[in-house]
């Protein structure tokens, strides 16, 4: 007896990847770095090996755009403190 590959919905990697199926469907048409898997039956089928691709991907992509909020918003935090400062 063959054993049956656990597969997932859009929705569902979507929810594992932890962001919104839209932003999924994004990345998707943008078609730059998450190759989709193929449909069957009209729907996309991902695979556990299929969502830890993608999971790297968006990692790779968001920890930079990460930083460079972090870099922004304490550089902010300084220019508060230095306007508070008295003279």
């Amino acid at each position: 007896m063959s054993e049956r590959t656990k597969t997932y919905s859009d929705k569902e990697a979507a929810d594992l990847l932890a962001i919104s199926l839209r932003t999924l469907q994004r990345y998707i048409a943008d078609g730059n770095w998450i190759q989709a898997p193929q449909k069957v039956g009209g729907r996309r089928r991902w695979t556990n090996e299929d969502i830890v691709v993608a999971d790297d991907l968006i990692t790779a992509v968001q920890a930079p755009a990460l930083y460079s909020v972090f870099i922004r918003t304490g550089e902010k935090m300084r220019a508060e403190k230095m306007r508070e400062k008295p003279n």
